[in-house]
C-alpha cells in the first residue's frame, strides 16, 4: 500500500461509547430543618439562629458542636435560657460525647 492509500481508505466506524459520569450520590444525614452546627463564629450569632428557629414556629431547636466549639454551644443555650426565652424554654437533653480517634 503506498501512502495515499493509507490515508483515504477508510477505518471501519468505531462505536461511540458514551462517557458515563458516576456520581456518586452524598450520604443522607439524619439533619433536620431545627439544628443549628456551632462552629468558631460570635455566640450571638447561634443564639439569633435558635431565636430565629423558634420564632417560626419551632417548638425544638438542637445545637451540634464538636471539640473547641462544644464550649460555644452551651454558652449559647445558657443565653438563650438566662437572658432571652427565660421561662419559656425547658432542656430536654444535654449530651457531650467525644469522637476522637
Amino acid at each position: 500500500m503506498t501512502e495515499e492509500e493509507k490515508k483515504t481508505e477508510k477505518k471501519p466506524a468505531e462505536k461511540a461509547v458514551k462517557e458515563e459520569k458516576t456520581t456518586k450520590t452524598p450520604r443522607t444525614r439524619r439533619f433536620s430543618e431545627n439544628t443549628v452546627f456551632v462552629g468558631g463564629k460570635p455566640v450571638m450569632n447561634y443564639v439569633m439562629a435558635c431565636l430565629t428557629l423558634f420564632n417560626s414556629g419551632g417548638k425544638k431547636v438542637v445545637l451540634k458542636a464538636r471539640g473547641r466549639a462544644i464550649s460555644r454551644a452551651v454558652d449559647s443555650v445558657e443565653l438563650l435560657r438566662r437572658v432571652f426565652l427565660k421561662d419559656q424554654t425547658r432542656m430536654m437533653r444535654l449530651k457531650l460525647s467525644d469522637m476522637s480517634c
